[in-house]
């Protein structure tokens, strides 16, 4: 598939444009409520999706800073 027409790209494109609208002071449609929370979906995924191609920290590190938290949030 190519890149341009991947769902990724679709959704990053939207995303452009409608923070170009709000920039440009002029009235242009940014979407719905619901388009908006749909965004914030895919970003999670899309967020996700990055964490997942990290190799744990675990393996490069051999001991952690003082005063390190872990984040509860990640696995």
């Amino acid at each position: 598939m190519d890149d341009v027409n991947s769902p990724e790209y679709a959704w990053v494109d939207s995303v452009q444009h409608k923070r170009n609208a709000i920039h440009s002071f002029r009235f242009r449609d940014i979407g719905t409520p619901q388009e908006f929370l749909d965004d914030i979906d895919h970003l999670y995924d899309f967020v996700d999706n990055v964490l997942s191609h990290f190799p744990p920290l675990e393996d490069y590190i051999e001991s952690y800073p003082a005063g390190y938290v872990m984040n509860p949030y990640f696995d």
